[in-house]
């Protein structure tokens, strides 16, 4: 739950406006008390999603939590990486959040949490491993978010993940090894009917800038979107892994802000499209086309 005073920073992100001192907003919920007037409620509205939930009214039925996935066609991209960065900063922004890992035989993400517990986080993150995101659903009473961790390969299930989301993020590094199968995927799960605006792009595992460049035009040239900023090949990501630690929270702040910038891109692609969902369901229940 969410204080007052972040709606309008959430709501003005929502609209695309970026303020400088966002981050700082959302890292720093933890201090304050989870409140939310009658008014807010109101202005927001009963449908507003439980990725920034209030205690539902006498009678009221919590909504779902949100699904963010991170899929692909191939292991070693930035998957894990980006959903295990994902779980840490909303957990630092007191979301009750459940990372699910659907590589059973890996659990990268299962085991980095342990870690994380292990060394004494301020922020543990629960992550569980799962066989289905059937699996996953029948267990998200309770949480805010959930953040999929799927396996470094697409299969018939990549669909139903999909289907399942509100968000679906395609990591992928610079080469035109990781670039094209990564196109043809997004475009496979266009074609099975998953809304294009569902979808977007992270550049990891970048060695320099004019890569990021080069594949971010390849990404935009083939009609989809590719989030700001990206995820340089660095030792200290691998050391605050190896740590219990996120990219967000290595030991040197240059990466922190670069691993950063595409977290904020990332809350901002799911604001956009909580506030599509719910502009439709409003003109679904005002009996207009959508």
């Amino acid at each position: 739950m969410f204080r007052n005073r972040i709606l309008t920073k959430i709501r003005a992100m929502g609209r695309g406006r970026r303020g400088n001192n966002y981050w700082g907003y959302f890292s720093s919920l933890g201090s304050h008390k989870p409140v939310a007037s009658a008014r807010a409620r109101a202005k927001l509205g009963r449908s507003w999603p439980a990725a920034y939930p209030f205690e539902p009214a006498d009678g009221e039925e919590k909504a779902m939590p949100v699904v963010v996935s991170f899929v692909g066609q191939k292991g070693g991209v930035g998957k894990s990486t980006l959903a295990r960065a994902f779980a840490a900063v909303a957990t630092r922004g007191k979301l009750k959040v459940k990372l699910a890992d659907l590589d059973v035989n890996q659990q990268t993400a299962v085991r980095w949490a342990r870690t994380r517990a292990a060394r004494g986080s301020a922020y543990p993150v629960e992550a569980e491993a799962f066989n289905t995101i059937g699996d996953v659903l029948a267990s998200v009473h309770g949480f805010d978010l959930i953040i999929v961790d799927t396996p470094g390969h697409a299969s018939p299930a990549t669909l139903d993940i999909a289907r399942s989301s509100q968000v679906v993020i395609l990591p992928t590094g610079a080469s035109t090894d990781d670039l094209y199968p990564t196109v043809l995927l997004l475009y496979e799960l266009e074609q099975m009917g998953i809304p294009k605006e569902r979808l977007a792009v992270a550049l990891c595992r970048l060695l320099e800038l004019r890569e990021e460049h080069a594949a971010r035009k390849y990404v935009e040239t083939a009609g989809y979107e590719a989030l700001l900023g990206s995820i340089p090949e660095r030792a200290g990501y691998r050391s605050a892994h190896n740590l219990g630690q996120s990219i967000t929270e290595t030991n040197e702040q240059s990466l922190n802000r670069r691993a950063r910038t595409l977290m904020e891109s990332l809350l901002e692609k799911v604001m956009n499209q909580l506030k599509a969902s719910k502009t439709f369901q409003k003109q679904q229940g005002d009996g207009s086309i959508a």
